[in-house]
C-alpha cells in the first residue's frame, strides 16, 4: 500500500500486585466495529436459546 502508514498498536501496561499486564490493541481501518461484533454475538446467543425459555 503506497502512501498509507500503518499505525503502531496501542500498548498499555498495568501492574497489579507483583504481576505486570501488557495489553495491545490493533484497530482495522475498514470493516466491522467492536459494536457490530458484540451485537452479532448477542444476536446469535439469543437466537440459540429461544427453546430454553
Amino acid at each position: 500500500m503506497v502512501g498509507s502508514q500503518a499505525k503502531p498498536p496501542m500498548k498499555i501496561e498495568r501492574k497489579i500486585g507483583s504481576t505486570t499486564y501488557i495489553v495491545t490493541s490493533h484497530f482495522a481501518e475498514k470493516g466491522s466495529t467492536a459494536v457490530d461484533k458484540i451485537r452479532r454475538m448477542i444476536d446469535l446467543d439469543t437466537k440459540g436459546n429461544k427453546s430454553s425459555k
